[in-house]
């Protein structure tokens, strides 16, 4: 394997190079790392947002949930009806803990959005100086 090592590092070492020679190639190269990033980091948004979309839904969903199970409550204790009304409960509370837990994931979410979009910002920054970096070279 020596011998591959030693020829990775010397065409390693010729493109370090043949860029120092050429910075406007380095900075072109650089302004394609960026557009890569930028596009991941759009995709990744995307995503995101996607995943928070159903979070979202998820939680009116179990709030309607909830809704009925409270009905149920009700109607059962307006009955005298223990035996209905303390598993009407119990299910009740366990849906609320679900909400519960499913907010705590799209709020995680909702964090990830906000450091996702200042990522993009900053490439968006940082691309914007590659550019005028390549106009001036």
């Amino acid at each position: 394997m020596g011998v591959f090592e030693d020829f990775s590092r010397f065409l390693e070492t010729r493109l370090e190079e043949f860029l120092r020679d050429n910075p406007h190639l380095e900075l072109m190269a650089i302004e394609e790392q960026l557009y890569e990033q930028e596009e991941d980091v759009i995709n990744l948004l995307a995503e995101l947002q996607a995943r928070e979309q159903r979070l979202k839904d998820q939680i009116l969903e179990t709030a309607q949930d909830v809704q009925r199970w409270h009905v149920r409550v009700d109607k059962a204790k307006k009955a005298n009806r223990q035996d209905l009304a303390k598993p009407a409960e119990e299910r009740e509370a366990a849906l609320l803990r679900q909400g519960n837990q499913i907010w705590g994931q799209m709020e995680s979410v909702k964090q990830r959005i906000q450091q996702a979009i200042a990522l993009h910002k900053q490439i968006q920054q940082r691309r914007q100086e590659v550019k005028t970096k390549i106009a001036e070279a």
